[in-house]
């Protein structure tokens, strides 16, 4: 009470940071790599630590995993949105990292994302998508990458797992790094929305990851325990 109200680019600010903090989804195994360059793999070149597309005002930057990658804080999920539009305007405004998966509206948010970035630099943005590590799983990687029409995804996760075991198992393990080696892939994870301090403990113990994306909720009761298991 008594203090003026935020003001929209207060407000922004405020929600920005607050999402880099404690948003539904943050994407962890954070390393800053400030100072150093890795080379890219599958190019040859350094990654220089700069954003696809260069820093936009008014927004705050962080290093992605392991990956070197530097992205806004926010992405665009297009998990339930067909709009060409939307995601468009998300790729205009400098939410370069779109984050989609192989089930999403059947495969329509995939297709969506694939006519949107056609004929963009493909060094202007970043694409993650997601397979469920089940029988079928190159083929349904194929069948994404087609619908994106890309040769590679930057991002590719094992999605939604909910035990280490799945995490830590050798033959799931050997499907994603073989997807990276053959790729199709820049950069490998896995995601949790259940039972998370577990999962991101495998992925840490597993070694191959690059990133984790997990669901974070701080009404959750184990909350103590998730924020260990992402500081670990």
């Amino acid at each position: 009470m008594g203090k003026s109200p935020l003001n929209r680019r207060e407000f922004l600010k405020a929600g920005l940071t607050g999402l880099a903090t404690t948003g539904a989804a943050a994407v962890l195994l954070a390393d800053e790599l400030k100072k150093q360059k890795k080379t890219d793999k599958r190019t040859g070149q350094d990654n220089q630590l700069q954003p696809p597309g260069g820093q936009r005002e008014g927004f705050i930057y962080r290093t992605l995993g392991r990956t070197g990658i530097v992205l806004p804080v926010v992405c665009m999920g297009v998990m339930n949105t067909d709009s060409y539009e939307l995601v468009r305007a998300a790729l205009d405004a400098g939410l370069v990292h779109l984050d989609t998966a192989h089930n999403y509206l059947r495969g329509r948010s995939e297709e969506v994302i694939g006519q949107v970035v056609k004929g963009r630099p493909r060094d202007s943005f970043v694409v993650a998508t997601k397979v469920p590590p089940a029988e079928g799983f190159n083929e349904k990687l194929d069948l994404s990458l087609k619908r994106l029409g890309l040769d590679y995804v930057d991002i590719l996760y094992l999605h939604n797992l909910t035990k280490r075991e799945v995490a830590l198992a050798p033959e799931n393990m050997a499907m994603i790094q073989a997807a990276k080696k053959a790729g199709k892939a820049r950069f490998i994870g896995v995601t949790t929305h259940g039972n998370e301090p577990e999962v991101i403990r495998a992925a840490v113990e597993a070694k191959i990851y690059d990133v984790v994306l997990t669901g974070y909720n701080f009404r959750k009761d184990y909350i103590k325990d998730l924020d260990a298991a992402i500081e670990e």
